[in-house]
């Protein structure tokens, strides 16, 4: 589960899509998994494609979810594994989608949206992974 809420401003959009940056870490922690998305991380919550039946179904939902998935996707991102007392560096794209599944269902999504989302990641997510370091800027069109 998220142990704290979602705390960012709006800096800019880039390609008419808001870039938010984190004010405050963003934690997660199960069972298994600890993730820690850092403060000043650049991010654009869950990316649903404004095709309007999909985004009426699973867009403006899972905002937490969205940073930790974009988060795990980016070169330099770091989970700590718990039960095996060591780091997950540079997690693998299936690790990071299955990541943003595991928190959206623990987040209280039912399997419509949390199944659907990451199906819409494992489709789609492909040219995003590793496209990003962790500490990476979005290059902005307009800068708020």
């Amino acid at each position: 589960m998220f142990l704290n809420a979602l705390d960012q401003r709006e800096v800019g959009e880039t390609c008419g899509r808001v870039v938010y940056c984190l004010n405050r870490a963003l934690l997660y922690e199960d069972g298994q998994y600890r993730v820690e998305a850092p403060v000043r991380f650049f991010h654009d919550l869950s990316s649903v494609p404004r095709v309007p039946v999909i985004y009426l179904m699973w867009g403006d939902k899972a905002h937490r979810g969205g940073v930790l998935h974009d988060y795990c996707y980016r070169k330099g991102a770091r989970v700590w594994d718990k039960v095996a007392e060591k780091w997950i560096e540079n997690p693998s794209r299936s690790f990071a989608d299955m990541m943003f599944k595991r928190a959206n269902k623990a987040s209280g999504y039912g399997a419509f949206v949390y199944v659907g989302m990451w199906t819409g990641v494992r489709i789609g997510g492909g040219s995003s992974y590793h496209a990003m370091v962790v500490d990476d800027c979005f290059t902005l069109d307009v800068v708020y």
